[in-house]
């Protein structure tokens, strides 16, 4: 990106930011001064992302503000939230926005609002892992390998996954199921984002990990018995995000 490229992308995010309704939402999420000028500054990194260089500014500041309604980090680093290009039809045409695709420890984060606690393991090849099914009991015993394990090379993670399991218990009721995803239910949903069927970059880029990990726990919680909050958190999911 250009330096007079960047001067452009930087004011035109400040402009917007200026916007009344902006304005209402940005002082609605953050209460103070002193969040809005953080959330900002959050915001003017985002906008000067080259990867999101494509992606209107006002699809980037929407972004960001649901990230914000949220109350998970705009920091991609922490790995809660991410925002990514991808190819939206407007009428006969396709433009490129940013959305936002929730990471693992976002949706751990989200459950734990909904007073659920969700943990989720990968199982790799390379593991010892037991699966038996009896009747309607089923058992899993997992032991992972981790002097094998390459967890942060993601074409190693893609070629060793064999699934991951996903245990979910509600903190209210005391009720808990165990589930696992296999590798080709995760692969088959990760080829429903636009920018990966694309060969663009995504967040699967980088964190390819972290969001399969991601991944299986939203499919297992909906498919779970769910309380009204977090149906609503799936439901926002599917609206909202990718």
């Amino acid at each position: 990106m250009s330096n007079i490229t960047t001067i452009q992308r930087k004011n035109e995010a400040l402009a917007l930011l200026e916007n009344k309704e902006i304005q209402e939402r940005l002082c609605a999420l953050c209460g103070n001064e002193a969040s809005k000028d953080k959330f900002k500054a959050s915001l003017l990194n985002i906008a000067l992302d080259s990867n999101l260089s494509a992606c209107s500014m006002q699809s980037i500041v929407k972004a960001s503000l649901d990230i914000a309604g949220l109350k998970l980090s705009l920091n991609k680093n922490l790995g809660k939230a991410y925002i990514v290009p991808r190819k939206v039809k407007i009428g006969n045409d396709y433009i490129t926005e940013a959305r936002i695709d929730i990471g693992y420890k976002g949706w751990l984060e989200l459950a734990k609002r909904s007073k659920l606690s969700v943990k989720a393991h990968s199982v790799f090849d390379c593991d010892d892992f037991v699966y038996s099914v009896d009747g309607v009991d089923e058992y899993m015993k997992l032991t992972p390998n981790f002097e094998l394990r390459q967890e942060h090379d993601s074409a190693w993670v893609k070629e060793h996954l064999k699934g991951i399991v996903v245990g979910i218990k509600d903190l209210k009721s005391g009720d808990s199921e165990v589930k696992f995803v296999s590798k080709g239910t995760l692969l088959k949903i990760m080829q429903k984002n636009d920018s990966v069927k694309n060969g663009k970059y995504s967040a699967y880029t980088d964190w390819l990990h972290e969001m399969l990990l991601a991944k299986a726990i939203k499919s297992c919680l909906s498919k779970t018995a769910m309380s009204e909050d977090t149906f609503y958190l799936i439901i926002s999911n599917n609206k909202l995000f990718i």
